[in-house]
């Protein structure tokens, strides 16, 4: 239960998110929408679950309140797959797991290197689109630093 609650409650709210156009001024107002529905529903589930199926597992069968929640479980899939489709899907550059990764090797292997002001660190992404900088963990801003050795791999 701890993997697969811990792999979804994560993920559910960014995919629904992700479903809208952060452009579209119009589509920017469904994030609250989305969000009041999503956690209503959540909320719903939950109280249900620790009501009526106790009562149901309590008073007529633990078989019938274990069959309602696969039942539940199995609809809930089928509406997921029914709309698939339709789904907006953002392409990750490559995997998350080895752009940290890289990111850890480039600032181990840079830590005797004097850390510079923020300002002149290589981003690629625009500035309004930069998430702030903060000073936790402040070394990993070493990997950023632009050597010599950076650019003699960026030129093969």
């Amino acid at each position: 239960m701890a993997v697969g609650q811990g792999g979804i409650k994560a993920c559910v709210s960014r995919f629904g998110t992700n479903q809208v156009d952060n452009k579209d001024e119009k589509e920017k107002s469904m994030v609250d929408y989305f969000f009041n529905r999503f956690y209503f529903v959540i909320s719903i589930g939950t109280f249900l679950g620790v009501t009526v199926e106790i009562c149901i597992q309590d008073y007529v069968s633990f078989t019938w309140g274990c069959g309602i929640s696969c039942f539940i479980l199995f609809f809930g899939l089928i509406v997921y797959w029914s709309r698939t489709i339709r789904y907006r899907f953002k392409k990750c550059k490559g995997s998350p797991i080895v752009q940290i990764l890289q990111v850890l090797v480039a600032a181990l292997g840079k830590r005797k290197v004097k850390s510079p002001s923020i300002d002149i660190l290589y981003e690629e992404t625009p500035k309004a689109a930069r998430i702030h900088h903060i000073d936790q963990l402040h070394w990993l801003d070493k990997a950023a630093i632009i050597d010599k050795d950076d650019i003699r791999l960026m030129a093969l």
